[in-house]
């Protein structure tokens, strides 16, 4: 079955799954675990970290694109300018200085700009994984925070259920006792 979203967080534990009808579902371990048909949070976090992880994996071809390109210029400039200049480009011996400092020059800006590219691309797939990490966590820091807050609100409802038992039982006790005393 093909999947718009289909994204495995925590290690493998959870998997956001949408199917081409838009039925949203989680899966845990593999087995099915529950319905998140109409909940934004859930579709927003599972698309959001499919897309993150898209322009991961294209920034980090990118980033091997470039270092490869790298690896080239530096291959071709080595053939170039082997470490003689015999007969380097048919220039008489008087241009070779100055012919060799022009290809070494405008290489080296070339590999400059290679070098910024790659740290820019470096540092954008950092970034990228930060926010995929970071939208990761804070999925299952929100999830943490609602079963917490459910569970505070199910204590408070249980005390109240008790209040509301021993009241019932002290009126009864105080109805029986104050029927006792009354002569009829």
């Amino acid at each position: 079955m093909n999947y718009q979203i289909n994204v495995t967080v925590g290690d493998g534990k959870y998997t956001v799954l949408q199917d081409d009808r838009g039925r949203l579902t989680a899966v845990s371990y593999g087995e099915p675990w529950r319905d998140c048909c109409g909940d934004g949070l859930v579709y927003t976090l599972g698309a959001g970290v499919q897309n993150l992880r898209k322009e991961l994996e294209a920034s980090e071809s990118r980033v091997q694109e470039l270092e490869n390109s790298i690896k080239e210029y530096e291959n071709k400039l080595s053939a170039v300018m082997p470490s003689d200049f015999k007969d380097w480009h048919q220039n008489s011996k008087a241009e070779w200085p100055e012919v060799a400092a022009w290809v070494i020059s405008s290489q080296r800006e070339r590999l400059n700009e290679l070098e910024k590219e790659l740290d820019l691309e470096k540092e954008t797939t950092n970034l990228q994984h930060k926010l995929m990490t970071t939208a990761e966590k804070r999925g299952v820091d929100k999830a943490s925070e609602e079963l917490s807050l459910a569970n505070k609100q199910i204590k408070k409802l249980e005390k109240a259920g008790d209040d509301m038992y021993n009241l019932l039982n002290n009126c009864d006790e105080a109805y029986r006792w104050d029927k006792a005393k009354v002569p009829y």
